[in-house]
């Protein structure tokens, strides 16, 4: 994991403004951002990681401000967004994930307050709804 482009082992991931990842094909990173704890972009998130997870929050919670458009692949148990506890988007949410889930809150509230759109072999969404709005939703 310590391959990913952006990784904190210990704390957050804390971003005040837009930010775009991609990790490289074939690079072997796990995550496109990777927290041990929590993950906070104050602005966009435009997050791309062909070989497993776009945004992990091993133990909190996932918070962008803005609109996120997030692609990972990877084996059936990666998601796109995943977080241990909440995942909260105040913007639109694009999001592809043709090898697992979409946005995947374990214990947590998923909140999206704007359109969730894009694709996921399993579900786009999973975890306990609080306020989503779904424009377009397509399993494969």
């Amino acid at each position: 994991g310590r391959n990913s482009p952006v990784y904190s082992g210990y704390g957050d991931v804390e971003i005040k403004g837009n930010v775009k990842v991609t990790a490289q094909e074939g690079s072997g990173a796990a995550y496109g951002v990777y927290a041990y704890q929590n993950i906070v972009i104050e602005g966009n998130a435009d997050v791309t990681n062909p070989g497993g997870y776009g945004l992990y929050a091993s133990t909190g919670s996932v918070t962008i401000q803005g609109d996120a458009k997030i692609t990972g692949t990877g084996t059936n148990m990666t998601a796109a967004v995943s977080a241990s506890e909440s995942i909260t988007i105040n913007g639109d949410a694009e999001i592809t994930n043709l090898d697992g889930y979409g946005l995947y809150a374990g214990n947590g509230s998923l909140t999206v307050t704007g359109d969730v759109t894009g694709s996921a072999k399993e579900s786009v969404l999973r975890g306990r709804m609080r306020s989503v709005r779904l424009k377009f939703l397509m399993r494969l």
